[in-house]
Parts: C-alpha cells; sequence; structure tokens
C-alpha cells in the first residue's frame, strides 16, 4: 500500500496485477473518500523474437519465434531443408566374389531396381540428372577391386546394374578379401559427377584382410572416404540386438530395424549390442569385422547422425519374411541417408549480434530479440 499527500501523485508498480486507488479528502466538513476498484492494471513486459535473416535463403524452418513475457524460458530451433533440386546420385555397389557369396549375389539383381524406384519417389535422380551406378567386385578370382562394366561402360541405369550383377563370380579364390582396396579402387577409378550424392554399398560376409602391405589403413581409407562425402552403407556379417533382446536387420547410429510380417515390413528399436556375426568359411576368418567396417562406417561421411549404416547379411540369407524386411529396410534408410546429406545443417545463430553454436538454442527473454540463422550446404 503506498500513500501521497500530493496534488498529482506519482506511483510506481513493481509486480503485475489489477489494483484499486483511494482519493481521500481532509477539510473543515471532515473526511470524504472515494474508491475506484481495478483502476490500475499491470501486466509483464512483452518482448518480440523475430527472424532478421536466413543464410541461405529458405535453407531451414525454424520454431520459436513470437512475444514472450520477461524473463520468460525460450527455445529456438532450426531444421535444415532439402537443397534445391534436382538431386542425383552416383552409387557404386562393391562386392565380395568369394564363394560363399551366391545369396548376395542374387539379390543384387533386383535391388538396384527396388533402390532407384525408391531414390525417384523422394525426388532423388527423378530430373534432369538420373542416377547412375557403378559395380566393383573384390576377392574371390581376381583379389583386387576391378570393374564390372554396366551398360557397357562405367556407369549405367538401376536396370543395367542389375543385369551387370549377373557377371559377378561366385569362387575361384576366395579367403583374402579386402574392402579397404576395393573402396580406395573405386575412389581413384571413377569419375563422379559435381554436385551428385557419392553413395558406397560395400557387400561381403569376412572382416578386411590387407592385401596392400600397410599402404592403406583404417585411418586412410576413413580419411579418403570422408573427404569425398561419401555415403557408406555396409552388409556384412554382424549380430545387433535391441534393448528389447531383439535380434535385428542391421542399424544407424543408436537406431536398430527389427523384422515384421506387415508393411513397411521393419520396426525402428534402440541399439543394445552389436558384435562380430558368424565366420563365413574359415575361423576366424569375420573376426575384426566391427573394427574393419562398422566403426569406419559410424563416422562417414560424419558421426552420427550424419553417419552411415551397417546391416546384418545373415538376416538376408534366412530368406522368406526376413530377407523382405532386410531389403524394405535396408532400401528406405540408404534413401533417407542420401536425402540427409542433401540437406542443409545448422551453422551458428546471430541473436542480437552474439553468435551461439547450439541448436536448439535456450535462454530467458530480456528485449526484443532479432536472429540471423546460418545454415551450413551439404
Amino acid at each position: 500500500m503506498s500513500t501521497s499527500n500530493e496534488r498529482n501523485p506519482t506511483h510506481v508498480y513493481t509486480q503485475p496485477g489489477v489494483y484499486s486507488v483511494t482519493l481521500t479528502v481532509f477539510g473543515v466538513g471532515g473526511t470524504d473518500s472515494y474508491t475506484r476498484s481495478g483502476y490500475i492494471s499491470v501486466s509483464t513486459p512483452q518482448f518480440y523474437i523475430s527472424l532478421d535473416g536466413l543464410v541461405p535463403p529458405g535453407s531451414a524452418t525454424v520454431t520459436g519465434f513470437g512475444t514472450y513475457p520477461d524473463g520468460a524460458p525460450v527455445t529456438l530451433q532450426a531444421t535444415g531443408t532439402a537443397i534445391e533440386p534436382p538431386y542425383f546420385a552416383d552409387i557404386v555397389f562393391l562386392v565380395d566374389e568369394s564363394g560363399s557369396m551366391d545369396t548376395e549375389h542374387t539379390w543384387l539383381t533386383t535391388l538396384p531396381n527396388t533402390l532407384e524406384a525408391a531414390l525417384n519417389a523422394a525426388d532423388i535422380g527423378s530430373g534432369s540428372e538420373t542416377n547412375q551406378y557403378a559395380l566393383v567386385g573384390f576377392g574371390g578370382h581376381i583379389v583386387a577391386g576391378h570393374k564390372h562394366p554396366v551398360g557397357g561402360g562405367d556407369w549405367g541405369t538401376a536396370a543395367e546394374c542389375a543385369t551387370a550383377a549377373g557377371s559377378l563370380i561366385v569362387g575361384g579364390g576366395g579367403g583374402t578379401e579386402d574392402g579397404y582396396e576395393a573402396m580406395n579402387f573405386a575412389l581413384n577409378n571413377y569419375a563422379y559427377r559435381a554436385n551428385a550424392a557419392k553413395v558406397f554399398v560395400l557387400i561381403t560376409d569376412e572382416d578386411r584382410d590387407d592385401i596392400t602391405g600397410g599402404v592403406i589403413t583404417k585411418a586412410s581409407i576413413t580419411s579418403a572416404l570422408q573427404t569425398n562425402s561419401v555415403i557408406l552403407a555396409i552388409c556384412c556379417s554382424i549380430t545387433v540386438t535391441d534393448t528389447l533382446a531383439q535380434q535385428c536387420i542391421g542399424r544407424k547410429g543408436t537406431r536398430t530395424f527389427t523384422s515384421t510380417l506387415v508393411a513397411p515390413y521393419y520396426a525402428e528399436t534402440v541399439l543394445s549390442t552389436i558384435v562380430a556375426g558368424p565366420d563365413a568359411t574359415i575361423p576366424g576368418d569375420n573376426a575384426t569385422v566391427i573394427a574393419d567396417y562398422v566403426e569406419v562406417a559410424e563416422v562417414v561421411p560424419a558421426a552420427q547422425p550424419e553417419g552411415g549404416s551397417e546391416w546384418d547379411l545373415n538376416q538376408l540369407r534366412n530368406g522368406g519374411s526376413d530377407a523382405v524386411s532386410f531389403t524394405a529396410a535396408f532400401v528406405d534408410i540408404v534413401q533417407a541417408q542420401i536425402t540427409q546429406f542433401l540437406t542443409y545443417t545448422f551453422d551458428y545463430w546471430l541473436v542480437n549480434g552474439v553468435p551461439y553454436y547450439t541448436n536448439p538454442l535456450n535462454f530467458n527473454i530480456s528485449g526484443n530479440t532479432t536472429v540471423v540463422l546460418y545454415m551450413t550446404p551439404p
């Protein structure tokens, strides 16, 4: 309560609310008062947060803008949008040709067409620039990485790649499979298009056998794949289980995928463990698959959630519903990996001229705020 004897009194209200005012008059005739109930209404100051710029334009959607009372908590969050079309991809299948790979070779006579349909549905390769496919063999009759012509050349359509998969040779060697050398071969012996998403699908049921005498190492192939922004999916002999103790088709980061009998024929769960799967033919020939391939995929082209995916080809070999689920999940996730690569990512906020590098950004508002958001192109 505040009182004043001034002719024109003033009072500062420090808390929001509705206040009454009373005027009291003193004179020779006595005292009289008049009260105006609810005469003063005090509200909390309101401040705005507005987007003053988005660089480049259209690269993100942002939530959190609006008007807030003084001191209110605010969360700004940016979600990257896709680059302007056309989108297109250069896709290389790198395939082990040792004697145990007949199921995977048969799978490749249909997989490119299934993958192409999913990519086109996502507007990848459906415009003037189409997707193109290549096929590399390794191990087997020729140990080092080598080209299988697709459509009469290095690159062809999905249908031509499916046909070319019939030229893969089962056996004629085996026991020495170097996926690192095959990927290095693919990086250095094919011409890739500017602005194409570069995709490698490595398929082998054994760990890495070094045929380079230590020239190509885990560190060097990881660096080369990252430098070239390769989107990587690896089908290998692994055992993946989720937190429900279910055996899974594969995983991407902490996301795992289990077989179901209804569309889309897989369900997403949460990773529990991932270990080496069964050996192909010789005891110990798959012992280091996690270090050789899984750990590489997880950080190519960058650490998760931008990293690659790994798939248990033993689920494909089960046939039946497991094989259907394997293909469905594989195609969807690889398509999502490509889409993610084609999407702008967060760089930093500039809030009233001050940079911040976390997304989402949390703070308490204390005045009118203007924001500029910077995104990084893929």
